[in-house]
């Protein structure tokens, strides 16, 4: 907010639809950032007129969109980009799969959202850190991934030809998509299975965690 710096995020939507600061009340509509309301000051007035439309009461308004069940903010100024030049959301196709069953777990972690990335990507810890839960320590083995493609600024994309679990289930695929999404994809005959990370940064050194393991299987559940 820009009357004391307090966070919009502790405050509410009140009943305009508007954002309004949980310290003073103040409101902000969200397509442009203009503030709309001063509780402190009287109606009408002219003081009220002037702080109103003045610059300094604004915020910045993000672009922002709702799909597969979360909230997508692009952190650049609504009104200084063109809609038709945003980058597509980093969506999961097969989210939208009517068969498909998805856990979501969010956390926020001490860790920079880089570190997080890096975690997801290396593979080779599962059996260990996660042994008697998705792993076993029995089943590690060296993890080759090779790349499908170049890499570039937005991510690439690698295969584990022989896959966890001693090849058990076949090719795991990686995907990166720069800046904050991390996936393996598992496909067998029978089903197939992700895990899908989000890493948003929130403060420095600091990170949101948002992953999703979608299932889709090959049979109707019982």
């Amino acid at each position: 907010c820009p009357h004391r710096l307090v966070p919009l995020s502790e405050g509410r939507v009140n009943e305009k639809g508007e954002i309004e600061c949980g310290y003073h009340g103040w409101s902000f509509d969200g397509k442009d950032g203009k503030c709309t309301n001063i509780p402190q000051l009287p109606k009408p007035s002219t003081a009220l007129d002037t702080a109103l439309s003045s610059p300094r009461s604004c915020v910045t308004p993000y672009p922002t969109q709702v799909a597969q069940g979360m909230l997508w903010v692009l952190p650049i100024n609504a009104l200084k980009s063109d809609a038709q030049e945003r980058p597509a959301l980093p969506l999961i196709p097969e989210l939208d799969n009517p068969d498909c069953v998805v856990q979501d777990i969010f956390r926020d972690l001490p860790m920079d959202y880089a570190t997080l990335l890096e975690n997801v990507m290396d593979v080779s810890h599962v059996p260990f850190t996660h042994h008697n839960s998705v792993g076993k320590r029995e089943n590690a083995t060296p993890v080759v991934l090779e790349m499908e493609g170049p890499l570039t600024k937005n991510g690439f994309v690698g295969i584990w030809k022989e896959g966890p679990r001693n090849g058990k289930y076949g090719s795991q695929f990686t995907e990166f998509k720069a800046p904050s999404l991390m996936r393996h994809t598992l496909k067998t005959k029978e089903f197939t299975t992700l895990t899908v990370v989000y890493a948003v940064p929130t403060t420095p050194g600091r990170c949101r965690l948002m992953a999703r393991f979608p299932f889709i299987f090959g049979s109707p559940i019982p």
